[in-house]
């Protein structure tokens, strides 16, 4: 399953365009690719995996030998674009205070493969709602046609799937992009029914940075979600890179990196390690009170962009305040690796989603 970010300098920061894992015995520096904002920003990626973590609480599986997932042959599908679900503004950086509309783009399939058609309201059939959040390491969120195939798959089998903008660096901060969620899961409750979206029934879906997103509302403030899938997200900003080499942790703590830029505001000059309470408050585990929807998580155990540990620390956080949360940890898999497009991985994520949404 993937959503490829194009971002022509690191491309794998995205579902399905991850990069292979690097090995050997000795790591070589970081890789530190800027992002041509104006602000400096950098992402850091590591070299290899040099703190293995526990991944004890996890389900290890080998989704290398499995069939891309696809829609069936003759799915046709309903698409609606360019949906303002938000009159919000700027609220960080050069451009801070000016007018920002965020948009979302809506699919959904008259004829699911599945048989599921959705709940009965009248004569129209309203459908269950994933709320799609794409990744883009905090500085990018494309919602156009390359996600085409993740929304008709999802579609197919009988979800309505709405890809949503959020704040990024140099827009706006964590608390921003989480706040974005919930004005769409407004959006859906008041308009919804007009494009035939069950607004008793929303699920979010994220990868990497908007896995990160969407696991920050959902814990925040995720009474009326009804469950969460988290593909390789972030959670624990501060200690990111804690599986990788030294010199990837200490560039991931300077002030330019994305996770400061996320954390702190573009303009604060500030590393995660200047103001260590406000990254706290930027971990979705720390807001878990054991109301939180279920989760399911999906982590390539060779990610070297978003450490394993991440989504281990959500995981686990979960378990303990008694919240359904189940993790898979994936074999050879990178960030954005094609394990994650698999007909195994999509059948673990409809299967979670038909328990929860349906």
């Amino acid at each position: 399953m993937v959503f490829c970010l194009l971002i022509a300098a690191c491309a794998a920061f995205a579902w399905g365009c991850g990069d292979e894992a690097a090995g050997g015995d000795e790591a070589a520096s970081p890789d530190l690719t800027y992002y041509d904002n104006g602000y400096g920003t950098y992402f850091v990626t590591g070299t290899q995996i040099a703190h293995e973590a526990d991944q004890s609480s996890s389900i290890a599986v080998d989704w290398s030998g499995s069939p891309e997932a696809k829609a069936p042959k003759g799915t046709e599908v309903t698409e609606e674009k360019g949906i303002v679900y938000s009159h919000s503004a700027v609220t960080d950086g050069r451009d801070k205070g000016k007018p920002l509309d965020l948009h979302m783009n809506l699919m959904y399939s008259s004829d699911p493969v599945s048989g599921q058609t959705g709940k009965d309201a009248g004569s129209q059939v309203l459908k269950p709602v994933i709320l799609l959040i794409p990744g883009g390491g905090f500085v990018t969120c494309r919602i156009d046609d390359k996600y085409m195939n993740v929304q008709k798959y999802l579609a197919a089998h009988g979800y309505a799937v709405a890809i949503i903008q959020y704040h990024v660096i140099g827009e706006g901060r964590y608390m921003d992009a989480a706040a974005d969620v919930r004005d769409a899961i407004d959006w859906v409750r008041e308009h919804g029914a007009e494009h035939g979206l069950d607004a008793d029934r929303i699920a979010l879906m994220g990868n990497s940075a908007g896995g990160y997103v969407a696991s920050l509302a959902a814990c925040e403030n995720g009474s009326d979600i009804r469950c969460v899938v988290n593909f390789y997200g972030l959670s624990d900003l501060l200690n990111n890179k804690e599986d990788y080499e030294d010199a990837a942790i200490e560039a991931h703590h300077k002030p330019e990196s994305t996770d400061s830029q996320f954390v702190n505001g573009v303009e604060s000059g500030k590393s995660l390690t200047d103001d260590p309470e406000e990254a706290a408050k930027a971990d979705p585990a720390a807001y878990i009170d054991g109301d939180e929807p279920p989760f399911l998580h999906l982590h390539g155990d060779a990610d070297l962009l978003v450490s394993p540990s991440q989504s281990v620390h959500l995981h686990e956080a979960l378990l303990a305040a008694g919240v359904p949360s189940v993790r898979y940890t994936v074999a050879g898999a990178g960030h954005g690796d094609k394990a994650f497009r698999t007909k195994a991985s999509m059948d673990t994520v409809i299967g979670f989603l038909d328990r929860y949404c349906q």
